[in-house]
């Protein structure tokens, strides 16, 4: 029976929808002056859990924003400042926005609470080589090709 009980939660906490839950943000709960909360914001920018039409989203090494471009103009960003502090702050048209400082842990909760609750796709740059890079590269496989061929000829020679 035990093994059975375990067996459940195992599942349970192993689950996708175990899996899927989206991590807390100390902003997601403070309100601002005019009574929007984070949570508010991230459904404002993103109605049913995506980026919304007037709503644009940025990512790079320096943090996430998710905006709304409209009225009442609203931004959440997580971002870690010159200082290398991460932040995140909360901020609508017509009143003092929320900053608060984060640890690490919650900037990353952060940083996953706006790609999920948003469903922000994460992009890599994929490095490429210049035109040089490619002259080089053909002139080595050129050298080698060479090289393979002279040492075919050698040893039908021999």
């Amino acid at each position: 029976m035990k093994k059975f009980i375990l067996s459940l939660l195992a599942v349970l906490f192993l689950s996708t929808y175990a899996l899927a839950q989206t991590p807390p943000c100390p902003c997601d709960n403070e309100t601002l002056e005019n009574g929007l909360t984070g949570n508010d914001i991230v459904e404002i920018v993103c109605p049913s859990g995506n980026l919304g039409e007037d709503s644009e989203s940025f990512m790079g090494d320096g943090g996430t924003v998710i905006s709304l471009i409209d009225f009442p103009h609203s931004d959440y960003v997580v971002r870690i400042n010159n200082t290398g502090t991460p932040q995140c702050t909360i901020n609508s048209d017509g009143v003092e926005p929320i900053l608060l400082s984060i640890t690490q842990q919650e900037y990353n909760n952060c940083q996953k609470r706006l790609i999920q609750g948003c469903d922000l796709q994460i992009s890599t740059n994929v490095p490429t080589l210049s035109e040089w890079g490619l002259i080089a590269t053909a002139g080595a496989l050129g050298i080698f090709g060479l090289y393979a061929i002279r040492r075919k000829r050698a040893i039908a020679q021999s």
